[in-house]
């Protein structure tokens, strides 16, 4: 599961103090947030969470960014990809417990 956030999405700052309680529900699947921007702001927004949930693609790979982005109207939006990493499922809105384990049931496979 990748969860975009920026230092400006109010929403998403709240998102990220529920990621400890996201975590449990979305079947064994890797939670990793994804920045969308590289500001200052954002890198201490960021600190609040475990180093190991933020990811920061490869310079190689940096259009993730661009191509997720390009699926919504903005934030908070959550993706899951399946077994194969093709994206199954996407959330527009704040996630909380309850609505990433329906957000991971709609996907097909772990």
């Amino acid at each position: 599961m990748i969860v975009l956030v920026a230092s400006w999405c109010a929403p998403c700052r709240g998102e990220l103090l529920r990621l400890d309680t996201i975590a449990p529900v979305i079947g064994g699947r890797a939670l990793r947030v994804l920045a969308i921007d590289d500001s200052a702001a954002t890198a201490r927004m960021l600190r609040v969470i475990d180093p190991a949930r933020v990811w920061r693609p490869d310079t190689r790979v940096d259009h993730v960014r661009a191509l997720l982005l390009a699926r919504t109207a903005g934030l908070p939006f959550s993706v899951v990809s399946d077994g194969r990493g093709v994206v199954c499922a996407q959330e527009n809105g704040g996630l909380d417990a309850h609505r990433a384990a329906a957000l991971v049931q709609r996907c097909a496979t772990p």
